[in-house]
C-alpha cells in the first residue's frame, strides 16, 4: 500500500475524491513493470492510497510533475491483479480495478530447434496474448518469409521454409519491446540431397572395397552409413579427407550384392541405398595371366588391347566398367590353346576397372585399374605464327592444356634439324602449362608434344625464325 499527504495550500481544506483521474491502466506480463498515472491536480488536499492484490505485491510511487504520480508494480503471478485507489478514505471512481497479467512470452522450443531440411516446413510456437513479429535471415541475410497463425489459448504458431543451405537467424518480437524468451536463435538448414556419393566399385572378397562421399554442399549433420549383406552388417570404417569429404571402406567376405545405405540427419541421400557387387576370391589358376598395357593405361574411342593366357580348360570373362559405373563391351578372339586377346574401346576419361575371371571368380590381380585418357582433349596454343616468323634471339612461349585429357605424362620436345633447344616450362595451374624457348638459329624448329606416347594433333609444330632485322639511319633525309 502507498499512503502519502499532499496540500496545494488552500487555507479551506475541500476536497473532491471524483476529480481523480487514473490513467494509462493496462494489462500486464510476469516479471515486467506495470505502471499507470494518477491525476490529482483537480481533486484538493489529501491522502491517496494505492493496494494491489491487498497489499500482497509491492507497488511503488513516482512524482511525474506537481499533481501528477506514476503508480508501478511488478507483477510475480499469470493471474487477474486487483488495483484500489483511495483518497482520503474514499474509493476513487472506477476503483477496483482490473489488471490482467498473462505470463511472458517465450518460445516453446521444439524437439529440434537447431537444424531443419531445405525445402521443408519449420515450425515452432511462441507463448503470447500478443502477436509477435518474426524475422528470419538466411546465409546471405536475405529475408525468408514467415506465416504467423493464431492458436485459441496458447499463443502463435510461427512457420518458414529455408530454400539454401547455411545459418539462419531468428528474431522473435513483442511490438514495443525486446526479444522474446528463446530469441534469437540459430537455426542451421541442410540439405540431403547435395550429398554426393561416388566411386562404387565391384569389388572380391577379402579384398578392402572404398567409396566416395562429398558433403561440402549439404551443410551442418550427421552421416549415417551401413554396409550389409543377405540382412547383415559388414564393418566399415570412414576416412576423413578434409573439407566435409569421406572416404568409407569395408571388406567383403561373402560373394554377394552388398547393400549400402548413406543417410545425412536422418534422410536418405539421392541414390540410398547403392549397390556394390561382389565376386567370389580369385581361381585357383596359378598360371591364369592378364597382361598388356591396354590394363594399365588406354585410350578413349580407339581399339585397347590386353592379352589373356593360362585359360586351360575355362572360357574367361572380361567386363570392363566406368567412372560411372556403366559397363562397355569387351570382345575375346581366341588365339589358339589357352590363350585370348581382349580389345575394348572406352568413350569417356577417367579410371576404368577391368575385371577378369573365370567361373564368375577374379584371377589374381583382378579388377585392374585402367587410365582411360583422351588426347584430342590436348590443346595448344600460339604457335599458329599469325603474325609472322618468329625473330632470332627472341623468347617464344606457347601454352599447352591438358586439364580434359586425364591422366598422364605430357612430353614436349623443341628441336631443329642439327640439335635440339632448351624449353623451360611453367605450370599455371592443373593440367595447363606455359613453354618458353628462345631460338639461337634461323633454321625451321619443331615442336614434339605428345600425351602418353601419343602425339596431340599437330604435332610436331613447325616454327619459322627470321633474322632480325635493324634499321639504322645515317645523316638527313633531306
Amino acid at each position: 500500500m502507498i499512503s502519502f499527504t499532499y496540500s496545494n495550500n488552500i487555507i479551506i481544506q475541500v476536497y473532491d475524491v471524483n476529480a481523480i483521474k487514473v490513467k494509462n491502466v493496462s494489462n500486464g506480463t510476469v516479471g515486467k513493470p506495470v505502471t499507470f498515472l494518477v491525476e490529482t491536480s483537480q481533486a484538493g488536499p489529501g491522502n491517496l492510497e494505492v493496494t494491489v492484490n491487498g497489499g500482497r505485491v509491492p507497488t511503488s510511487a513516482q512524482a511525474q510533475g506537481q499533481h501528477t504520480y506514476a503508480i508501478s508494480f511488478t507483477p510475480r503471478d499469470a493471474q487477474n491483479h486487483t488495483v484500489e485507489l483511495r483518497f482520503n478514505g474514499q474509493d476513487v471512481p472506477g476503483s477496483p480495478f482490473t489488471c490482467r497479467v498473462s505470463a511472458a512470452a517465450r518460445i516453446q522450443s521444439p524437439e529440434t530447434l537447431d537444424k531443419v531440411s531445405v525445402g521443408r516446413l519449420f515450425e515452432f510456437v511462441v507463448e503470447s496474448d500478443t502477436e509477435p513479429s518474426v524475422e528470419v535471415l538466411g546465409p546471405a541475410r536475405r529475408s525468408v518469409p514467415v506465416k504467423i497463425d493464431a492458436l485459441d489459448g496458447i499463443g502463435y504458431n510461427i512457420k518458414f521454409e529455408p530454400v539454401e543451405v547455411g545459418d539462419h537467424s531468428v528474431e522473435v518480437r513483442l511490438p514495443g519491446g525486446g526479444h522474446v524468451e528463446g530469441s534469437p536463435f540459430l537455426l542451421k538448414s541442410y540439405s540431403a540431397e547435395k550429398v554426393i556419393v561416388t566411386d562404387i566399385r565391384p569389388g572380391v572378397v577379402g579384398k578392402s572395397v572404398s567409396f566416395g562421399i562429398n558433403a561440402s554442399q549439404a551443410g551442418a549433420g550427421n552421416l549415417e552409413i551401413i554396409v550389409a549383406v543377405n540382412g547383415k552388417n559388414v564393418p566399415n570404417y570412414v576416412q576423413s579427407e578434409g573439407n566435409a569429404r569421406f572416404k568409407v571402406n569395408f571388406k567383403p567376405t561373402e560373394a554377394a550384392p552388398h547393400s549400402l545405405s548413406v543417410r545425412f540427419n536422418g534422410h536418405p541421400v539421392p541414390g540410398s541405398p547403392f549397390t556394390c557387387q561382389i565376386a567370389s576370391a580369385p581361381i585357383s589358376l596359378p598360371r591364369a595371366l592378364a597382361t598388356g598395357e591396354g590394363l594399365k593405361q588406354a585410350a578413349i574411342k580407339v581399339d585397347n588391347t590386353f592379352e589373356l593366357e593360362g585359360f586351360e580348360g575355362v572360357e574367361p570373362q572380361v567386363f570392363v566398367t566406368t567412372p560411372s559405373g556403366d559397363n562397355i563391351i569387351c570382345q575375346l578372339s581366341p588365339q589358339g590353346g589357352d590363350t585370348y586377346t581382349a580389345t575394348f574401346q572406352p568413350t569417356v576419361v577417367g579410371r576404368h576397372l577391368i575385371s577378369v575371371t573365370a567361373s564368375d571368380k577374379h584371377i589374381n590381380g583382378s579388377p585392374f585399374s585402367c587410365n582411360v585418357f583422351d588426347v584430342s582433349r590436348v590443346s595448344i596454343s600460339g604457335l599458329d605464327q599469325q603474325y609472322g616468323p618468329a625473330a632470332l634471339g627472341v623468347p617464344v612461349t606457347f601454352s599447352v592444356d591438358a586439364a580434359g585429357a586425364g591422366e598422364g605424362t605430357l612430353e614436349l620436345v623443341v628441336s631443329t634439324d642439327t640439335s635440339t633447344v632448351k624449353a623451360e616450362v611453367v605450370a599455371c595451374a592443373r593440367g595447363l602449362y606455359d613453354v618458353t624457348f628462345v631460338p639461337q638459329t634461323t633454321e625451321p624448329h619443331y615442336v614434339n608434344i605428345t600425351f602418353n606416347e601419343v602425339p596431340v594433333d599437330g604435332s610436331p609444330f613447325r616454327v619459322d625464325i627470321q633474322q632480325t632485322t635493324h634499321h639504322i639511319q645515317i645523316g638527313s633525309l633531306a
